[in-house]
């Protein structure tokens, strides 16, 4: 498994020559659509998730490109899947199991939208907007790390409850140089005091497992 990261929360997951694509946004301006894609996540509607631009470019290149997604996007893309919680789907190389169902609040107990994180082959959790604890223990863990939904106390909490092998950073295009140095020193003390590896992917680096 080969895990791509892109600019803030886009991801792409790479087994056996074949790709998974999870939240292709606005802000992800280094994805470029390839035309081995078999799937893509998209956890919620918000712009920073959901590029149309960026899903018409894979459904070109890609006739049959399953999209899993919420209601709400489904209603925008053609043929779009809308998963259950906890659901298991096996999509070409990819077993995919979805978990959580809303984005984390922005403001206190106000619901912004749906929000699914998924789980990929056994191995990679990515929650989403969320901090919806995956079904299982993972080896890597997507981590968001900066949002107007979040403390970085929320992500280092996270991170001692789920108890990963390894972490990386996403959703962090809203840090500068300087909030990024400071952000990351405390995930990686929560990391070093949880005995989880963090790894500092930067966009368009690969991590190989």
């Amino acid at each position: 498994m080969k895990i791509t990261k892109y600019e803030h929360s886009c991801l792409s997951v790479e087994v056996d020559g074949r790709i998974l694509v999870i939240d292709p946004g606005v802000f992800s301006t280094s994805f470029t659509a390839s035309d081995n894609i078999d799937a893509v996540v998209v956890t919620h509607e918000h712009p920073d998730h959901f590029d149309p631009e960026k899903i018409t470019q894979i459904r070109s290149l890609n006739p049959n490109v399953v999209v899993f997604t919420t209601d709400k996007v489904a209603q925008q893309i053609p043929d779009a899947k809308v998963p259950n919680v906890d659901e298991k789907v096996a999509v070409g190389s990819f077993d995919l199991q979805f978990f959580g169902h809303d984005h984390a609040p922005i403001i206190p107990d106000v619901v912004p939208c749906d929000n699914i994180g998924v789980v990929v082959n056994g191995v990679l959790a990515y929650p989403g907007d969320s901090f919806a604890p995956p079904p299982i223990k993972p080896q890597i863990l997507a981590l968001p790390v900066s949002a107007p939904w979040l403390k970085v106390y929320e992500s280092m909490k996270y991170i001692a409850e789920i108890k990963p092998g390894k972490v990386f950073p996403t959703h962090n295009a809203l840090l500068s140089e300087i909030g990024q140095d400071i952000t990351y020193a405390w995930i990686h003390k929560a990391c070093d005091e949880a005995s989880v590896e963090f790894i500092d992917l930067q966009p368009g680096q690969e991590l190989t497992i």
